[in-house]
């Protein structure tokens, strides 16, 4: 996915409180990226490109009306009608493709690239972060983080290199790195990496809970319902015994809305044994997840 500095989105469709406007959003759709600038690397708040058409629902420049008025006026009304639906699905297509290239086009807002960073510069950057690694450790940290499993075999006939470039975002592998250069992405007791910015500060953790759940809700199971993430114990307990693990991916799960509704702030202990979808291997599951991540 394609993330865009948050600043520049704002800008060109004269918002003038980035940072409020960009909370606004769902976690999917912004995340914090590492920019070189000239007093050294800083991080910026990013969006997505659905967050883009999110926010420019709140601006008030004149081409931003003209989409929202078409969205309103044109879309959702086709939508609406079961027998052109299609109709309205191409053309949403067709308009968001232009909206983009116009958004690009502007030279405003530009995708976060930073040419600085390489593959090799970034593989060179790890094993010296990470003493005793090679090249394959490299590799296996990118793919682990990342949530897939990299291919060894000589018969996807690519290099690992390669493959890696094909599946895992350039700015993903870029705040990997930097994130284990600057400390803010340590191993847990069980070796695993962990930010320490917590799951809302990044959305590669987040996808990557849902998929070593199956995209299921941890506590009933159900799937392809929308997932929230759920914290184990409640973030006004945490808080006060130890408010920097609230949102590690130790103490996050992906519920439904039923399942994150129904616990509240009652312990776990006390309320899943009660719960109709309680199951011990679905409990075996959240006390293996626990332990995975948990810092020493």
């Amino acid at each position: 996915m394609r993330w865009y500095v948050a600043n520049d989105v704002c800008e060109a469709l004269d918002i003038h409180n980035s940072r409020d406007a960009v909370s606004r959003l769902d976690a999917d759709e912004r995340r914090m990226i590492t920019m070189d600038t000239p007093g050294g690397p800083q991080k910026m708040n990013a969006v997505s490109l659905p967050g883009i058409y999110r926010l420019i629902f709140s601006s008030r420049k004149g081409t931003a009306k003209e989409y929202q008025r078409w969205v309103t006026h044109d879309v959702l009304p086709l939508v609406s009608q079961d027998s052109r639906h299609e109709i309205a699905v191409d053309s949403v297509g067709k308009q968001l493709d232009d909206l983009k290239d116009l958004l690009m086009q502007s030279g405003v807002v530009k995708p976060f690239v930073n040419p600085r960073y390489t593959f090799d510069n970034l593989m060179s950057r790890y094993i010296g972060a990470v003493p005793g690694n090679r090249p394959r450790d490299f590799y296996d940290a990118i793919g682990e983080w990342f949530g897939i499993t990299v291919p060894y075999s000589s018969a996807i006939n690519i290099t690992v290199k390669e493959w890696l470039l094909e599946h895992v975002p350039m700015e993903v592998m870029t705040e990997f790195v930097v994130g284990i250069e600057s400390k803010t992405i340590i191993r847990s007791q069980t070796g695993r990496w962990v930010s320490l910015n917590g799951v809302f500060g990044n959305t590669v953790e987040w996808e990557r809970i849902k998929k070593e759940f199956g995209h299921k809700c941890a506590y009933c199971g159900k799937e392809h319902v929308a997932l929230i993430p759920e914290h184990l114990v409640p973030q006004s307990v945490m808080a006060k015994v130890s408010p920097e693990r609230v949102d590690l991916i130790e103490n996050i799960v992906p519920a439904c809305t039923d399942c994150n509704g129904a616990k509240g702030l009652i312990p776990l202990s006390d309320w899943y044994p009660k719960h109709p979808g309680y199951t011990k291997a679905r409990l075996r599951k959240i006390q293996e997840h626990f332990r995975k991540y948990h810092l020493k």
